[in-house]
Protein backbone atom coordinates (compact mmCIF):
# COMPACT_ATOMS: atom_id res chain seq x y z
CA UNK A 1 0.00 0.00 0.00
CA UNK A 2 2.82 2.43 0.85
CA UNK A 3 4.52 1.77 -2.48
CA UNK A 4 1.30 2.51 -4.37
CA UNK A 5 0.78 5.85 -2.52
CA UNK A 6 4.42 6.85 -3.06
CA UNK A 7 4.11 6.03 -6.76
CA UNK A 8 0.92 8.11 -7.05
CA UNK A 9 2.54 11.07 -5.28
CA UNK A 10 5.59 10.92 -7.53
CA UNK A 11 3.37 10.82 -10.65
CA UNK A 12 1.38 13.83 -9.42
CA UNK A 13 4.58 15.71 -8.55
CA UNK A 14 6.01 14.96 -12.00
CA UNK A 15 2.88 16.25 -13.69
CA UNK A 16 2.98 19.44 -11.65
CA UNK A 17 6.62 20.02 -12.57
CA UNK A 18 5.82 19.52 -16.25
CA UNK A 19 2.92 21.97 -16.10
CA UNK A 20 4.96 24.52 -14.18
CA UNK A 21 7.71 24.42 -16.80
CA UNK A 22 5.30 25.26 -19.60
CA UNK A 23 3.85 28.11 -17.52
CA UNK A 24 7.25 29.81 -17.50
CA UNK A 25 7.72 29.60 -21.26
CA UNK A 26 7.75 32.93 -23.12
CA UNK A 27 5.15 33.65 -25.71
CA UNK A 28 6.02 35.56 -28.90
CA UNK A 29 4.56 38.76 -27.38
CA UNK A 30 6.74 38.42 -24.29
CA UNK A 31 9.90 38.12 -26.38
CA UNK A 32 9.05 41.27 -28.34
CA UNK A 33 8.63 43.22 -25.09
CA UNK A 34 11.85 41.96 -23.50
CA UNK A 35 14.45 44.68 -23.15
CA UNK A 36 17.62 45.75 -21.38
CA UNK A 37 17.53 48.61 -18.91
CA UNK A 38 19.59 51.54 -20.21
CA UNK A 39 22.47 52.64 -18.00
CA UNK A 40 24.19 55.98 -17.32
CA UNK A 41 27.89 56.27 -16.47
CA UNK A 42 30.98 58.54 -16.55
CA UNK A 43 29.41 61.70 -15.14
CA UNK A 44 31.62 64.75 -15.72
CA UNK A 45 32.24 66.66 -13.52
CA UNK A 46 31.82 63.99 -10.88
CA UNK A 47 29.28 63.73 -8.08
CA UNK A 48 29.54 66.59 -5.53
CA UNK A 49 32.04 68.54 -7.66
CA UNK A 50 32.09 72.32 -7.41
CA UNK A 51 31.57 73.98 -10.80
CA UNK A 52 31.16 77.43 -12.33
CA UNK A 53 27.66 78.64 -13.25
CA UNK A 54 26.87 77.81 -16.88
CA UNK A 55 29.61 75.16 -17.14
CA UNK A 56 29.30 72.07 -19.34
CA UNK A 57 28.32 68.65 -17.97
CA UNK A 58 28.49 65.32 -19.81
CA UNK A 59 27.76 61.63 -19.33
CA UNK A 60 27.61 58.38 -21.29
CA UNK A 61 24.54 56.21 -21.72
CA UNK A 62 23.81 52.80 -23.26
CA UNK A 63 23.58 52.20 -27.00
CA UNK A 64 20.33 50.28 -26.49
CA UNK A 65 18.70 53.47 -25.13
CA UNK A 66 16.63 55.66 -27.45
CA UNK A 67 18.43 59.04 -27.55
CA UNK A 68 15.22 60.74 -28.73
CA UNK A 69 13.61 60.02 -25.35
CA UNK A 70 16.45 61.47 -23.24
CA UNK A 71 15.42 64.16 -20.75
CA UNK A 72 17.80 66.19 -18.58
CA UNK A 73 16.58 68.63 -15.95
CA UNK A 74 17.69 70.33 -12.77
CA UNK A 75 15.44 72.05 -10.22
CA UNK A 76 12.52 71.40 -12.61
CA UNK A 77 14.32 73.34 -15.36
CA UNK A 78 14.60 71.32 -18.61
CA UNK A 79 18.12 71.53 -20.02
CA UNK A 80 19.05 71.59 -23.70
CA UNK A 81 21.64 69.02 -24.73
CA UNK A 82 23.46 67.41 -27.62
CA UNK A 83 23.97 63.68 -28.14
CA UNK A 84 26.92 62.11 -29.94
CA UNK A 85 26.65 58.51 -31.18
CA UNK A 86 29.83 56.50 -30.50
CA UNK A 87 28.45 53.18 -31.89
CA UNK A 88 28.68 51.30 -28.56
CA UNK A 89 27.37 54.16 -26.37
CA UNK A 90 26.11 57.74 -26.54
CA UNK A 91 27.66 60.88 -25.05
CA UNK A 92 25.31 63.65 -23.94
CA UNK A 93 26.52 67.21 -23.22
CA UNK A 94 24.57 70.08 -21.64
CA UNK A 95 25.25 73.44 -20.00
CA UNK A 96 24.10 74.30 -16.49
CA UNK A 97 21.65 77.20 -16.23
CA UNK A 98 23.53 80.34 -15.04
CA UNK A 99 20.60 81.18 -12.74
CA UNK A 100 21.66 78.38 -10.35
CA UNK A 101 24.76 80.23 -9.10
CA UNK A 102 25.53 79.61 -5.42
CA UNK A 103 23.29 76.53 -5.12
CA UNK A 104 23.41 72.78 -5.06
CA UNK A 105 21.70 71.24 -8.07
CA UNK A 106 20.84 67.63 -8.83
CA UNK A 107 20.80 66.73 -12.49
CA UNK A 108 17.95 64.33 -13.25
CA UNK A 109 18.34 61.95 -16.21
CA UNK A 110 15.63 59.84 -17.86
CA UNK A 111 15.70 57.66 -20.98
CA UNK A 112 13.68 54.80 -22.50
CA UNK A 113 15.05 51.66 -24.18
CA UNK A 114 14.83 51.33 -27.97
CA UNK A 115 12.84 48.10 -27.61
CA UNK A 116 10.44 47.01 -24.92
CA UNK A 117 9.15 48.97 -21.98
CA UNK A 118 12.39 49.40 -20.01
CA UNK A 119 13.58 52.81 -18.90
CA UNK A 120 16.27 54.31 -16.68
CA UNK A 121 16.47 57.18 -14.21
CA UNK A 122 19.65 58.49 -12.65
CA UNK A 123 21.44 61.69 -11.79
CA UNK A 124 24.12 63.36 -9.75
CA UNK A 125 24.59 66.34 -7.46
CA UNK A 126 26.78 69.37 -8.17
CA UNK A 127 27.69 72.43 -6.14
CA UNK A 128 27.54 75.54 -8.30
CA UNK A 129 29.85 78.40 -7.28
CA UNK A 130 28.68 81.95 -6.74
CA UNK A 131 28.77 84.10 -9.85
CA UNK A 132 31.81 86.36 -9.94
CA UNK A 133 30.86 90.02 -9.39
CA UNK A 134 31.08 92.21 -12.46
CA UNK A 135 33.83 94.77 -11.97
CA UNK A 136 33.79 97.81 -14.21
CA UNK A 137 37.20 98.89 -15.41
CA UNK A 138 38.60 102.12 -14.04
CA UNK A 139 38.90 104.99 -16.45
CA UNK A 140 42.17 106.89 -16.04
CA UNK A 141 42.95 110.24 -17.68
CA UNK A 142 46.34 111.39 -18.97
CA UNK A 143 47.42 112.65 -15.55
CA UNK A 144 46.85 109.25 -13.94
CA UNK A 145 43.75 110.27 -12.00
CA UNK A 146 40.74 107.98 -11.88
CA UNK A 147 37.62 109.44 -13.49
CA UNK A 148 34.32 108.78 -11.76
CA UNK A 149 30.86 109.29 -13.18
CA UNK A 150 30.41 111.54 -16.19
CA UNK A 151 33.52 113.47 -17.14
CA UNK A 152 33.03 116.92 -18.63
Amino acid sequence: MKIKKSFQLSVVAGMLCGLAGSAYAYSEDDRSRACKNPRFRDFEPGHLSEVEPGSEVSFHFSSWADPDTLKISTKKIPMEYTVEDRMTFYIARAKLPPSLAGQFARLHLYVKAKEGICRAKDGWLLKIKEAAPVVEPEVVDETGETLEGDAE
